[in-house]
């Protein structure tokens, strides 16, 4: 079953608020939180394992001790005990989002920023750039974030991220549907989510076909939250 939950962390100001859950971290979590710099970067970091760890726990009835990682060749997080349970993970300006499924899964948040779309070029098939072109300048931020969090969505869900080429496939929305193209085929193996958590940040998720119905249900949590479930 496919679980989607996301948490807005407008209103954790710094690690303090997060410290007694930051002892249930993995090892690997804690060398990359200290790796930033910048607080926020530090939150993001820290929540994303938090919220997992929360509906592992909720959803599965996991233990934190039975919560342990492996990481395949391309650096993708996996649970180490074997089981059909897959997860993905995301973050950006405010939000946090995770997903778990028992088939591979890939999500992606991005927040909308000014761009120069020219030097953005290369990760872009020749439809998506043509695409961005025909859309109103108003518009073409949109479309972009929506196309960059559907093409993340995929590489993370087999899990070869930057590593496979961007250009090698494309997306469509006639019909307001999302159509996924590989050499120019229609490839339906995958379903994918695609949807605005608000005003500034688009959301995607990558599943494969047939497996089971895929809505666009979101559940909302709050830091309050992870510490009833830590009681």
């Amino acid at each position: 079953m496919l679980y989607q939950y996301a948490i807005n962390i407008g209103e954790i100001t710094n690690t303090a608020q997060l410290k007694d859950l930051m002892n249930d971290l993995s090892k690997e979590r804690v060398v990359r939180v200290n790796k930033y710099y910048f607080e926020r970067d530090k939150i993001r970091c820290i929540t994303a394992e938090i919220l997992l760890r929360y509906i592992l726990q909720k959803q599965f009835g996991l233990e934190n001790n039975q919560i342990k990682f492996q990481y395949s060749p391309y650096g993708k997080p996996f649970l180490a005990f074997g089981e059909n349970i897959y997860f993905n993970l995301s973050h950006s300006g405010d939000w946090v989002v995770c997903a778990v499924d028992n088939y591979p899964i890939g999500v992606d948040i991005e927040k909308n920023k000014e761009l120069h779309l020219p030097h953005l070029y290369s990760f872009f098939s020749k439809k998506e750039i043509q695409l961005l072109h025909d859309t109103s300048k108003d518009e073409q931020t949109d479309l972009f974030y929506r196309i960059w969090t559907l093409k993340e969505s995929f590489v993370k869900n087999i899990g070869k991220g930057l590593n496979y080429s961007f250009n090698k496939f494309y997306f469509d929305f006639n019909d307001n549907k999302i159509r996924f193209f590989q050499n120019d085929i229609v490839n339906n193996d995958f379903q994918f989510i695609s949807l605005k958590l608000d005003e500034f940040h688009w959301y995607a998720l990558c599943t494969k076909c047939n497996q089971h119905d895929i809505t666009n249900k979101m559940k909302i949590v709050t830091i309050k939250d992870f510490f009833e479930i830590a009681k």
